[in-house]
């Protein structure tokens, strides 16, 4: 039976950014992408979340830089779907990202 989204992400997402030296001070998990936005004059109210946002700490005086972010994915998902969703939810713009990432657990 396929791992669901929460089960890959505990038992091999998370596992695989700590053997890659992500700590939980460079994560920040579930990340709310929520807000106001204006859209052709008009105020609109974002729903969403990222999965993972990393984070790159340049001095202990400052606080640390969001460089990416992962969707995680269900087993059985493809991760395109994890970068279709980045992309559609415009969640690089938002966050002040350039990269995204997905994965479904395979392949880290």
């Amino acid at each position: 039976m396929p791992r669901n989204e929460a089960q890959t992400r505990f038992e091999l997402i998370d596992p695989a950014l700590e053997a890659k030296g992500w700590t939980q001070e460079h994560i920040k998990v579930e990340k709310s992408t929520g807000g106001i936005i204006i859209q052709n004059g008009k105020t609109k109210r974002r729903k969403g979340r990222t999965d993972y946002l990393l984070r790159l700490i340049v001095s202990k005086d400052t606080q640390a830089i969001a460089v990416a972010l992962i969707e995680a994915k269900a087993e059985d998902k493809s991760p395109a779907a994890g970068l279709m969703q980045g992309q559609r939810d415009g969640e690089c713009g938002r966050l002040n990202v350039k990269f995204i990432f997905s994965t479904n657990g395979a392949s880290l």
